[in-house]
């Protein structure tokens, strides 16, 4: 079992021959529904681009049926509107678990996400690197728990 995001479906589609690969949604804490996480798709417009006016034309675009069908979909990934799903030819069963766990999924929020990126990443490096662990990790949430302390 591998707990990931929908684009596994488009690398497992390459190795049919080897994998015999099912989908499921995650179970919620106490068994009686399901449960997700969704997000980390993100479009932004840096200050200093010189073709603002171009930037929110395809933003627009992106987020339309056609930008949402034709290109992000058919491309393998997921309709961020429920109301595309339903009809989509480029949604396959395997697509609608991940789809249909959208609506029950969140998407947690913090205004530091960026500062927390940092002893997220020395706890992968330290922990590649052969340290242990949980002394690691332990060290490394004390931090975390500061930055969102003081975030709020």
């Amino acid at each position: 079992m591998i707990g990931t995001g929908n684009f596994m479906i488009n690398v497992v589609k390459d190795h049919t021959e080897k994998v015999d690969a099912g989908f499921t949604a995650f179970m919620g804490s106490d068994g009686s529904r399901n449960s997700a996480f969704i997000g980390g798709d993100l479009i932004a417009i840096p200050v200093t681009t010189g073709a603002k006016e171009a930037a929110l034309e395809y933003i627009e675009y992106v987020l339309s049926e056609a930008g949402q069908i034709e290109v992000y979909t058919k491309n393998g990934g997921i309709p961020i509107r429920a109301d595309l799903f339903e009809g989509n030819p480029y949604l396959t069963d395997d697509h609608m678990v991940f789809a249909n766990a959208s609506t029950v999924g969140d998407v947690p929020y913090t205004t530091v996400y960026q500062e927390l990126m940092d002893p997220w990443q020395v706890a992968n490096q330290r922990i590649f690197a052969g340290e242990d662990v949980q002394t690691v990790l332990d060290e490394q949430n004390a931090i975390m728990q500061k930055i969102i302390d003081a975030g709020h």
